[in-house]
């Protein structure tokens, strides 16, 4: 069956945060209180689509969106509603409750993030989703990077603690170290793929309320090319992740989606010239290329075979 053609435009509304975790690929942009200009975004997202004339899914994350005016946040997700295949989500990370009830009122799909590294406001984050209302709750989706502390944890203590909030959803994370970010953590290829492994079976095994998302979108991703993912910042200007010599993730952004083909003939290219005659060529869980050096490839090829079987 041939995959219908589809292009994920991730919105940054807005770097500024009222968190400082120490893995955030922002780094001190979230001191940055600049705020995209609803007129600009509008002519990027048309731009795309009347370019590549394709189905957009559009998401919504930044910062900390929870500190822009309420105003705005309507409106922003109003206009990107104008142009996505799905209802457009966003991502906070659960600080200001009152705020994202608003937002699930209006049947916003909401994604919380939390770790235990994002200190205070990883902490505040918990207290807020332990005493939330259930039909709040349950409408939640809730992302984890997976970084050492959550790698020490047993599988079913994990899933336990998730369960014990009442989420509609989990999604564990790869964690890829930053250019910007303020803490590099070791967390290499082959220890994410088997914790993952080992999550899923327990996860089988267990009687959970909420779904692993992680399952569903490892078989629906699109693949390890650049060209599946498109970002518009604050600045109005499009960006994508790339990774420097030392396999860490930045931000490049330009002002032309000319600018844009040409990354991803580059990528393109170089993962034919690189992987062409890998078996799971076009078939692995990579997001994009990194070549860093590691034991195991970042198209994760242990973690594919699994979920092939699933």
């Amino acid at each position: 069956m041939t995959r219908e053609k589809r292009l994920t435009v991730s919105v940054m509304p807005t770097y500024q945060c009222n968190g400082n975790c120490p893995f955030c690929y922002l780094g001190t942009s979230i001191k940055d209180k600049t705020i995209l200009n609803l007129d600009v975004l509008h002519d990027r997202l048309w731009n795309i689509k009347k370019r590549y004339q394709c189905n957009l899914n559009v998401e919504v994350f930044g910062g900390e969106i929870t500190l822009l005016e309420d105003d705005y946040i309507e409106q922003l997700l109003k206009l990107c509603n104008q142009y996505s295949v799905f209802d457009v989500g966003v991502v906070t990370n659960f600080s200001k409750p009152d705020v994202v009830k608003k937002m699930i009122d209006r049947g916003v799909p909401v994604a919380v993030s939390w770790n235990k590294e994002r200190g205070k406001v990883g902490k505040q984050c918990l207290e807020n989703l332990a005493s939330l209302e259930s039909d709040y709750s349950r409408r939640i989706n809730l992302l984890v990077v997976c970084l050492p502390s959550t790698i020490k944890q047993k599988p079913t203590d994990f899933l336990d603690l998730v369960e014990s909030y009442k989420i509609k959803s989990l999604s564990i994370l790869q964690y890829y170290p930053a250019v910007q970010s303020k803490k590099h953590y070791s967390v290499n290829n082959a220890d994410y793929q088997q914790y993952m492994i080992n999550v899923i079976e327990a996860y089988k095994q267990g009687n959970y309320s909420f779904e692993l998302a992680n399952i569903n979108q490892w078989k629906s991703r699109y693949d390890c090319k650049q060209s599946s993912n498109i970002f518009i910042n604050p600045y109005g200007q499009y960006a994508v992740t790339e990774y420097d010599e030392n396999a860490m993730e930045y931000f490049h952004s330009f002002d032309s989606l000319q600018h844009y083909d040409d990354i991803c003939m580059n990528e393109m290219t170089k993962y034919i010239n690189s992987c062409i005659m890998c078996t799971k060529f076009n078939k692995c869980l990579a997001e994009h290329l990194r070549f860093d050096k590691q034991e195991v490839c970042c198209g994760l090829p242990s973690l594919t075979d699994y979920i092939n079987t699933l």
